[in-house]
């Protein structure tokens, strides 16, 4: 009977410890549990949304960039062109390798450079609108006189820049280079050799064509098979007055070979041998 008693007594005891200790577990794991969970939830949101926006940001630049390279909007087939007399808008386009180009390669600078390159175009300004639209505003060098050299013929502007010969010309001032040295498009000549013809001119309206050298300055041969050295342009108005009557009074009566006055306080004159 003692020992039926204790028997029974010791799975209570067991049972009692056991049940003591589970009570207790709760209050141990189940905050950390909880704890873990809502942390690996919340990870798990945070990976998913920025994911989510990197892929959706990834799939509207895939989109932009499809359009601005895979479609034909933004590629250029043609260009507003004004400004241009000597030269032609399809010759400035060709000139500014253009077509075909995506609106985000054009370089204004870069263009507007490349097209002052000819020598008949001062300047040029080159602008951009999306989504492909380009303009082009050139100046070009406007002709002053007709500069001839040996067998060259080049329009020169009042800067004395050199530059093709294009459209009528048969009215323009000539000037002949008398050294017969080779000109090219774009080189410059002396600005004062165009003033000065110019003016002439304007002064001897029968007169278009002169002569020109270093030192000597401008010059023409008259009628009278004779010379007559102006110089430069200062006090142009005075030496053709004096030409003018140097050929009424004096050249009738002489054998004159050549006229200076390219000095007219002091001019002279030299008479055939």
């Amino acid at each position: 009977m003692t020992r039926s008693a204790f028997m029974r007594r010791r799975p209570r005891r067991r049972s009692q410890r056991l049940e003591a200790y589970r009570a207790t577990l709760p209050e141990l794991t189940a905050p950390r549990q909880s704890r873990l969970t809502a942390a690996v939830l919340a990870a798990v949101l945070r990976w998913s949304r920025s994911h989510l926006a990197a892929l959706a940001l990834l799939v509207v630049l895939a989109g932009l960039g499809y359009w601005f390279f895979g479609t034909e909007d933004f590629y250029i087939y043609g260009a507003e062109i004004t400004g241009t007399a000597l030269t032609t808008p399809e010759e400035v386009y060709s000139s500014a390798q253009l077509e075909g180009l995506s609106i985000f390669w054009v370089n204004p600078p870069a263009i507007a450079h490349i097209l002052e390159q000819n020598p008949v175009i001062q300047q040029a300004v080159v602008t951009t609108q999306f989504p492909n639209h380009v303009q082009i505003r050139v100046v070009e060098r406007e002709p002053a006189a007709v500069w001839q050299s040996g067998d060259q013929s080049l329009f020169v502007d009042r800067a004395g820049v050199l530059f093709p010969l294009r459209g009528d010309a048969s009215q323009a001032v000539v000037i002949r280079d008398l050294r017969g040295s080779p000109i090219t498009p774009g080189k410059s000549v002396d600005p004062e050799a165009v003033l000065t013809a110019l003016k002439l001119a304007e002064l001897i309206p029968d007169r278009r064509a002169f002569d020109w050298e270093p030192g000597a300055g401008v010059s023409f041969i008259t009628d009278g098979r004779w010379r007559v050295n102006f110089g430069d342009h200062s006090r142009l108005a005075i030496k053709v007055a004096a030409f003018r009557a140097f050929s009424e009074q004096v050249a009738p009566f002489r054998k004159v070979a050549v006229l200076d006055l390219s000095a007219p306080e002091q001019p002279y004159y030299r008479e055939e041998p």
